[in-house]
Parts: structure tokens; C-alpha cells; sequence
């Protein structure tokens, strides 16, 4: 794979995690009960998708050896749709979620029509 794809890859798997698998609800409530606190502040980038994003890109560019002008311009282009990957994540799941429930009545159906 190319270094766009993996920048791709690695942006979506970074809003899956901080926005919709609950992990980070899950260790910022860990983290206010240790503390002892009702709230707290933002903890960019580590919950903030779009800061995940810029900073784990840079991190894997850096890695690779693969830092330019346009790696770095995907980079905040993909760090800027976050919204957009979270919101098409979702809608890849309730595509499936829909088709399978197609599928599961039209298995039901012609299992209704064999008896």
C-alpha cells in the first residue's frame, strides 16, 4: 500500500477509537474517578479525533521517512474530515445493519413459503 493509503487507514482508525468505540469516555472516566473530579478539560490530542489525527500522521510520516509537503497537506486534509469518516463509518454500519435485515426477511419468507 501506498503512504496515502495508510494515512487513510490510519485516520479512520483513529476516529473509530476516539469517537465511536466509547474508549475514550471509557479511560476519561477512569481518569476523573483516580482524580477524584466531576469534570475535566479537554485533553487534546487525545481526545480530540482531528488532533489524533494530525499528530498520529506526523508521528507515522516521521517513522516511515516519508515526510513532504504532500503527505503533510493529506495529513490536514484528513485531519479536517473527521467528522466526515466518523459520519461515513456510521453509515457503512447501518447499510450492513439494513441489508442484513433484507436479507434476513427474505430468508424468512421463502422458509414461510416452503412449508
Amino acid at each position: 500500500m501506498d503512504i496515502y493509503s495508510n494515512l487513510a487507514l490510519l485516520a479512520a482508525l483513529i476516529v473509530f477509537v476516539v469517537d465511536l468505540s466509547g474508549f475514550t469516555d471509557a479511560w476519561k472516566g477512569a481518569l476523573r474517578r483516580w482524580l477524584k473530579t466531576e469534570t475535566l478539560r479537554p485533553l487534546h490530542p487525545f481526545d480530540c479525533s482531528l488532533c489524533s489525527v494530525w499528530w498520529g500522521s506526523i508521528f507515522y510520516l516521521l517513522i516511515v521517512g516519508g515526510l513532504s509537503f504532500a503527505t503533510l497537506a493529506a495529513s490536514a486534509l484528513l485531519a479536517f474530515l473527521t467528522p466526515v469518516i466518523g459520519k461515513g463509518l456510521l453509515l457503512l454500519l447501518h447499510a450492513l445493519e439494513m441489508l442484513i435485515e433484507i436479507l434476513e426477511r427474505k430468508i424468512n419468507s421463502s422458509y414461510e413459503n416452503f412449508n
